[in-house]
């Protein structure tokens, strides 16, 4: 199955990196992205996250035509969101945004920032709609939407939501630990558990981890999910010295098996050569594309992957019929 999936995929290359002729909030970091559609055939919002010249960091949007070639045709001069008040889970930055359509409005489930003295900072899961079509957002909140509970007392990181048959459904990272290394620094451990909801406000929440660890990682998140025919698709980062792009399956959304292959990002000397982060699919004429920051979390840009959608279909139902241990 490796070999079925790695032959899939086709890399689009760099579609954006950070520059000085950007404006402010895209000059230095081209980080984590939500995409959903636009007005016009082919166009989509690329909702993505840049810092200020403070390091903090904000949400804005590029418009990119995807009909033929993926372009960028538009860059707006503004961040739709911003830090919150001072003193808040989100004063110093928000970030990892995923922007769910429901009618007439669009709900942003973000990650708050704020800096701290042992750790460095903690996260937090913060929530805000738009009414006028995502140019500004507004929060329902200033408190995060995931409280700490005595199962989950660190913090809580980058989130996935879908809105299912009237159900909400979140993937969601989850800190399970901090320690000391020898040097004094300070290294975290998350991975991704789960959450459901009927209102998209109160979350009832399992605590079983889905995407947990495999050798060498700490850190598992940024999760991304497409439900593909009779299965769920996952794309998420994981990390031991730098993050990678990975791939798992699932019949239910809740219990996942890890697809092991690479994708075709770049060589030597690329601006992803070292590190592939933060995927964000969505799906389009028959094709799956996978947006993602590369090295130095966004610092090197943003590209895209493509696959068909029935060659992904195709893998994942061989997977299936061949059985878990034959698959590989």
């Amino acid at each position: 199955m490796n070999k079925i999936l790695n032959s899939c995929w086709q890399s689009l290359g760099l579609l954006i990196k950070p520059s000085p002729s950007h404006p402010d909030w895209l000059k230095r970091y081209t980080g984590s992205s939500s995409i959903i559609a636009a007005p016009g055939d082919g166009k989509f919002w690329f909702y993505i996250t840049g810092r200020d010249a403070f390091n903090r960091s904000l949400i804005g949007r590029i418009l990119v035509d995807m009909e033929d070639t993926p372009a960028v045709i538009d860059i707006e001069n503004h961040p739709c969101f911003s830090h919150g008040k001072l003193g808040a889970f989100d004063e110093d930055g928000v970030s990892y945004p995923c922007v769910v359509s429901d009618g007439d409005v669009l709900h942003l489930f973000y990650t708050g920032w704020v800096a701290t003295c042992s750790t460095g900072f903690q996260n937090q899961l913060g929530r805000a709609v738009s009414r006028d079509d995502g140019e500004h957002f507004l929060r329902t909140s200033d408190a995060p939407i995931l409280h700490r509970t005595d199962d989950e007392p660190f913090s809580i990181g980058s989130s996935f939501v879908m809105l299912e048959d009237g159900q909400w459904r979140m993937w969601y990272t989850s800190f399970i630990e901090w320690h000391r290394n020898l040097d004094t620094s300070t290294i975290h451990r998350y991975l991704i558990r789960n959450a459901e909801s009927k209102d998209g406000f109160l979350w009832q929440r399992d605590y079983i981890d889905r995407i947990g660890f495999e050798i060498g990682e700490h850190s598992v998140c940024h999760p991304t999910v497409l439900k593909l025919g009779d299965t769920y698709h996952m794309w998420f980062c994981a990390r031991g010295d730098y993050y990678q792009l990975h791939h798992a399956i699932s019949r239910n959304g809740l219990i996942w098996h890890r697809l092991h292959y690479r994708f075709p990002v770049g060589g030597a000397g690329a601006w992803d050569d070292r590190a592939q982060c933060y995927p964000s699919a969505f799906e389009y004429k028959g094709v799956v594309y996978v947006a993602y920051s590369g090295n130095d979390y966004g610092q090197g840009g943003l590209g895209i992957l493509m696959a068909k959608t029935e060659s992904l279909e195709s893998a994942a139902h061989h997977y299936w019929e061949t059985g878990h241990a034959n698959a590989y």
